[in-house]
C-alpha cells in the first residue's frame, strides 16, 4: 500500500461569497487547489501536467454551463489529482440543470473526468493493425509489442493531440505502482458530450495506464452517454462504486487491466431516447482482454461483492472477450435482460478472440477449468514484466465449492433472471368465414420468416375446411419455416388441453395461443450451463436451483434479496423496453443475500484492498453506503437517515499508539470491519467481525496494533 506522509492540518479562510470560477481551455502546470466555495465551470478540455497536483476540496461544484464549449477534466501522466470528497460533502460534476434535487432523462451535457497513468499496458493492435505513437514532439515513432517491456504507450479514446507528438493524451508506461492521485466521494452525472473527436463518445469516468497506488473509492456515475467506468490495463484496484444509467456498458475494462474490485452497484437503465451504446445501456460487465489475445499482459482480474440490477429489454450480465480471465465472486445478479454469461470472442474487431495464435488452446471455457496459478506463456516478458510479476488480481477462494480458477462466476445468487427465446409465445386470432379464413399472428418479440414481416402481422391462408384448429397451426408451419404448438393460455402444455386435441374449433375471432420453438434460441442461463457455472436441468438451457459453485438460482416467487426496490412503468427507449429503477434500498434481505458459501478465511483476501465480508452483492443487511454523498440519496431514491445509514459504533480508549484498551459495543448480527489508516482519508481493512452482542470487542483481539497508526471500526 501506499506510504503516507504525515500531513499537518491547515486552516483555510473561505471567502465571504462563493464566486463562478471559468476554467478556460488548456494546461494547469502549477499546483492548484479548487474550493468548496466556489462553483467551477470547464470551458474546454483542461489538462492538469508538468508535474502539476489538482487539489479538489470536499464540498466542490464543477458545472458544466449550456454557454460554454463543454469540457472535459484531463490528469495526464506527469500530472495528479487530489479530489477528496467526503461523504457529506461530496464533490460533484454535473451540468447546471441538475438543479432540483430530482432525476433528469438527459445525458451528454459535458465532458468526464479522465486519468491517464503509467502502469503496465498491452494495446499492441486495434483492429488488426499495430498500435504506434510518437510520445513528444520530434520524438520517435514507437510500435507497441505484444511482448511487455514497459514500453506500450497509446492514445486515450476521446482525446485529440493537439499536435504530432502531444504527450497529454497518452497512457502507459512501466510502473504499475504509478500513483495518480486520489478519487473520493465523487459523483459524475450527465456527461460523456466529445467535441474534440466528432462521434466519438467519452466514458464517465476514464482510467488509463493507472497503477496500484492510486486510491479510488466512492465513486458514482449516473446518466453518462457512454461507459459508467472503463479502465485500459494498469493494475489500479477500485472500492464503492455506483454506477446507473448509462448509455452502455456500466464497468468496462481491457488492455491488460490486472486490478481488484469491491462493493459495485450496477443499475442498468437508460439516459435518452437513443441507440443501446449511446444512451440505453448495454452490458453490465464488459471484459476485454488484450485487443490482440495471444499479447500480454491480459485482463486478469478479482471482482467481489457486486450488485447488479438489469432491465427486461437490455444486455448481457457479463460479455468476455479477447482471452480475459475473471473472478467474480459473491455477487447479486437480479433481472438481467439477456445473458448472465456471454462469449463474445473478439467482438468482431479483427482480433484472436479466445483460443486462436500462440495462446491457441487457451478458450473461454478452457480459463473457466485451469487453476488460477496457471501463468500465460505465450509472449511472455521478463524481469518485472515476467508473468509471475504481472499477475498478482487472482485468489485461491473456497476450493470446496469450486473455486480456484482463472475464470469463474461462483458463490453469486441469480433472481429473477426470466430472458428466453428458447420457446417464445404468441397469439394467433382465427377470423373471418370458413371459405376465406384470417390469422393474425400477435408477438412482440417474433420475426415472421416466410413473408418479413414483423409484430403484429396478419396474413391470408390458404382455406382449410374447418375452423380445426389443429389444421390452421398446420397451415401456419406450411406457410412458416416454424415449429409451432398449441398450448394452454397460461404458456404451459397440458394433456388436458381441449385446444390439444384434434377437431377443437376455435371460435371465430378467438385467441389461440401457440408456442414456437427455436432449438437454436437460448436462456439467460445457457452459456452459464454450458462452461460449468451453472448445474444443468436436462435441457441444457434451465440451471438446477442450487449445488453449483456456491451459486443459487431464485425465481421472484421467492423472497427479494433487497430490501426494496421499485421500477417505473414500462417506457421504450432506443427501441428497447426500459423499466427504470425509481427507489432502491439495496441492503440484503432473504437469508441468500445474507450469507455467502465460502466459508470464513476463504472469502475475499484480507490484502490490504480486500474486505472479506460473509454477504453476497454490495450491500450489508444493515448499511446502505449509498447515502449521503451520491444522487440517489440528493433526489430521494434510496434509503436514507435512519432508514438505511448505519452509524458507525463509537471506539473508546485511544486510537493512535494504542496504550490503553481500545473497545466498541457490538450488535448481534452486525458485520463490522476494523481499519487503520496513515492519514485519515485512505482506510485498510485488518478484521472483519460479526458482532456477538455479547460483551465489548476489543480492537487488539483482531490485529496487531501498530504504534502511530490510526484505527477505526464501521459498520460494514
Amino acid at each position: 500500500m501506499k506510504k503516507f506522509a504525515i500531513i499537518a492540518l491547515m486552516s483555510m479562510v473561505a471567502s465571504v461569497q462563493a464566486a463562478n470560477v471559468t476554467i478556460n481551455s488548456g494546461d494547469i502546470t502549477v499546483s492548484t487547489t479548487w474550493t468548496a466555495d466556489n462553483t467551477y465551470h470547464l470551458n474546454g478540455e483542461v489538462y492538469v501536467t508538468g508535474g502539476a497536483t489538482l487539489t479538489i476540496e470536499a464540498g466542490t461544484r464543477i458545472e458544466a454551463r449550456t454557454a460554454d464549449d463543454l469540457g472535459a477534466l484531463i490528469i495526464t501522466r506527469t500530472g495528479k489529482i487530489m479530489a477528496l470528497g467526503t461523504k457529506d460533502n461530496p464533490i460533484v460534476f454535473t451540468h447546471e440543470d441538475d438543479n432540483d434535487n430530482e432525476w433528469k432523462e438527459f445525458l451528454n451535457k459535458w465532458g468526464n473526468l479522465t486519468v491517464c497513468g503509467e502502469a503496465v499496458i498491452s494495446a499492441s493492435h486495434e483492429g488488426a493493425q499495430p498500435v504506434t505513437y510518437q510520445d513528444g514532439t520530434g520524438a520517435s515513432v514507437v510500435t507497441n509489442t505484444r511482448i511487455p517491456a514497459g514500453l506500450n504507450k497509446t492514445q486515450m479514446e476521446g482525446l485529440e493531440a493537439s499536435e504530432a507528438g502531444d504527450p497529454r493524451v497518452l497512457y502507459g508506461g512501466n510502473d504499475d505502482n504509478d500513483d495518480s492521485g486520489e478519487i473520493m466521494y465523487v459523483s459524475i452525472r450527465y456527461g460523456g458530450k466529445n467535441t474534440a473527436v466528432p462521434n466519438k463518445e467519452l466514458n464517465g469516468l476514464s482510467l488509463g495506464g493507472i497503477g496500484r497506488e492510486t486510491d479510488i473509492h466512492h465513486v458514482e456515475i449516473m446518466n453518462n452517454v457512454d461507459d459508467g467506468i472503463e479502465v485500459w490495463g494498469g493494475t489500479v484496484n477500485l472500492k464503492y462504486c455506483v454506477i446507473s444509467n448509462v448509455g452502455d456498458d456500466s464497468f468496462d475494462f481491457d488492455q491488460g487491466w490486472r486490478g481488484q474490485a469491491q462493493f459495485f452497484c450496477i443499475v442498468q437503465g437508460y439516459s435518452g431516447d437513443a441507440s443501446q451504446g449511446s444512451g440505453v445501456g448495454d452490458n453490465a460487465i464488459e471484459h476485454d482482454g488484450s485487443e490482440a489475445a495471444d499479447a500480454q499482459p491480459v485482463t486478469t482480474a478479482s471482482l467481489y461483492n457486486f450488485t447488479v440490477i438489469g432491465q427486461p429489454d437490455g444486455d448481457g450480465g457479463t460479455a468476455w472477450r479477447d482471452n480475459a480471465r475473471i473472478q467474480h465472486r459473491q455477487h447479486i445478479f437480479y433481472e438481467i435482460g439477456e445473458r448472465l454469461l456471454r462469449n463474445d470472442g473478439d467482438d468482431g474487431d479483427g482480433q484472436l478472440g479466445y483460443a486462436s495464435g500462440a495462446s491457441t488452446g487457451h478458450t473461454l471455457a478452457h480459463t473457466f477449468t485451469t487453476a488460477y496459478t496457471t501463468l500465460p506463456t505465450w509472449n511472455a516478458g521478463s524481469g518485472l514484466y515476467a508473468p509471475s510479476n504481472l499477475y498478482q488480481a487472482h485468489s485461491a477462494g473456497d476450493p470446496s465449492i469450486g473455486q480456484g480458477f482463472l475464470s469463474e462466476i461462483s458463490d453469486c445468487l441469480f433472481y429473477n433472471n426470466t430472458y428466453s427465446d428458447y420457446d417464445v409465445a404468441f397469439l394467433v386470432t382465427y377470423s373471418g368465414s370458413e371459405a376465406n379464413p384470417t390469422v393474425e399472428v400477435t408477438s412482440t418479440q417474433l420475426v415472421l420468416d416466410a413473408d418479413n414481416v414483423t409484430d403484429d402481422a396478419a396474413f391470408d391462408l390458404d382455406s382449410p375446411a374447418s375452423r380445426d384448429i389443429q389444421d390452421i397451426v398446420d397451415l401456419i408451419n406450411a406457410e412458416t419455416n416454424w415449429s409451432a404448438t398449441l398450448v394452454d393460455a397460461d404458456g404451459t402444455e397440458d394433456a388436458a388441453d381441449t385446444l390439444k386435441e384434434d377437431g377443437a374449433v376455435a371460435p371465430a375471432g378467438g385467441f389461440i395461443p401457440v408456442r414456437y420453438l427455436d432449438p437454436t434460441a437460448k436462456t439467460a442461463y445457457s452459456e452459464a450451463i454450458s462452461f460449468g457455472v451453472l448445474g444443468d436441468s436436462g435441457d441444457g438451457q434451465n440451471p438446477v436451483a442450487t449445488g453449483t459453485k456456491g451459486n443459487v438460482v431464485q425465481a421472484d416467487s421467492d423472497p427479494s434479496p433487497f430490501v426494496s426496490i421499485t421500477r417505473a412503468a414500462e417506457v421504450t427507449r432506443g427501441g428497447k423496453k426500459m423499466k427504470r429503477v425509481t427507489y432502491l434500498d439495496p441492503r440484503a434481505s432473504s437469508t441468500e443475500a445474507k450469507t455467502a458459501a465460502a466459508a470464513e478465511g476463504k472469502r475475499a483476501p484480507l490484502n490490504g484492498f480486500f474486505t472479506p465480508v460473509p454477504y453476497r452483492g454490495a450491500f450489508s443487511k444493515d448499511n446502505n453506503w449509498l447515502c449521503g454523498w451520491t444522487a440517489w440519496d440528493e433526489y430521494g431514491e434510496t434509503a436514507s437517515g435512519d432508514a438505511g445509514c448505519a452509524s458507525d459504533p463509537t471506539v473508546t480508549g485511544s486510537v493512535v499508539a494504542i496504550t490503553s484498551t481500545t473497545k466498541w459495543t457490538d450488535t448481534a448480527g452486525v458485520v463490522y470491519t476494523v481499519e487503520k489508516s496513515y492519514d485519515l482519508r485512505n482506510w485498510i481493512p485488518v478484521a472483519v467481525v460479526v458482532g456477538d452482542g455479547g460483551s465489548d470487542e476489543e480492537v487488539s483481539n483482531h490485529t496487531t496494533v501498530e504504534q502511530g497508526v490510526i484505527y477505526r471500526v464501521i459498520v460494514q
